[in-house]
């Protein structure tokens, strides 16, 4: 990619509650942790162009002072290696009034300029490292970048931007497992033994053409479907033809009504043809939560 183009285009990337704008051809090349703390990496076609940490703040330590430990770790790594290593500290590239939060800059192998910045509200301690080539304009992408960053979602959804795939979840769940191969992503949030499950599959006109959209969704979330007695309507959904099915658990042994917590499957499943994909949202919870996961639905963009 040619230093011209570096953010030519501009998309929100949005994981485990933080969100930034980022250049356009810059996707997840690796993902760990969970809401508490974790990692994440986006790559161009050509390298890696940013990492981010985040943690739960630990005390009263300073943004100053977590930059100090990181670099004293990156300086061991560096002696390690045998490479030469120069950073400045306390640079003026955002403006983050009220946020406590240093920028610096390091000068290796890699060039890059880091941000740490420690949010008063969710107590998130939030690292973020952009790297370049030396002619890179990269200033001005840094500065969009960092001061985009926000830490924790507001309102009742959160947010997930990835792989053009965009959805809201539930803020009161968390992520239990993601499937991130080429053709199908698949995310599955759960709290306690509710779950909300988001999916997308491409190619459908192939899947299409060998099996109906009822035929396929029944064949594909089978072992979901098993646990519970279901039904099925059609629906037009954003102008394209869906399933919604509907559903009560079966019952594994006899329990008196009285005592009997019902629990309830509610889906859509919809092939958008102006994307060419296949979607599928899932909720399993107790009857009067149902509704509430729902609505979740509406977030899913498909085109």
């Amino acid at each position: 990619m040619g230093s011209k183009k570096l953010g030519a285009n501009w998309t929100d990337f949005c994981w485990q509650g933080l969100e930034l704008e980022v250049p356009a051809d810059w996707e997840l090349g690796a993902a760990s942790g969970h809401h508490e703390s974790g990692y994440i990496r986006l790559d161009d076609p050509d390298m890696v162009r940013l990492e981010m940490r985040w943690e739960k703040a630990k005390g009263k330590v300073t943004a100053k002072e977590v930059v100090d430990n990181h670099i004293k770790e990156a300086q061991k790594e560096v002696k390690r290696s045998k490479q030469s290593f120069k950073t400045k500290r306390d640079l003026s590239l955002v403006d983050l009034e009220g946020i406590d939060h240093e920028c610096f800059s390091f000068d290796a192998e890699f060039q890059s300029f880091g941000m740490v910045r420690r949010c008063g509200e969710c107590k998130r301690n939030t690292f973020v490292r952009v790297m370049y080539r030396k002619g890179d304009p990269i200033r001005p992408v840094v500065k969009r970048i960092f001061e985009s960053l926000s830490d924790h979602p507001a309102g009742d959804g959160v947010k997930w931007r990835f792989f053009d795939f965009a959805f809201d979840s539930p803020a009161s769940m968390t992520l239990k497992e993601r499937t991130l191969k080429t053709g199908c992503l698949e995310m599955l949030f759960v709290r306690r033994k509710d779950e909300v499950e988001y999916a997308r599959v491409s190619l459908a006109s192939l899947q299409m053409k060998k099996k109906k959209l009822k035929e396929w969704f029944e064949e594909f979330y089978n072992k979901r479907l098993r646990a519970y007695r279901c039904s099925s309507q059609e629906e037009i959904f954003r102008g394209h033809k869906s399933l919604v099915y509907t559903g009560e658990a079966r019952l594994l042994r006899p329990v008196t009504t009285l005592f009997r917590i019902r629990r309830d499957l509610w889906a859509r499943v919809w092939w958008c043809e102006d994307s060419d994909k296949l979607f599928v949202f899932r909720v399993t919870a107790k009857t009067k939560q149902t509704p509430d996961y729902a609505k979740f639905v509406e977030t899913i963009r498909c085109h």
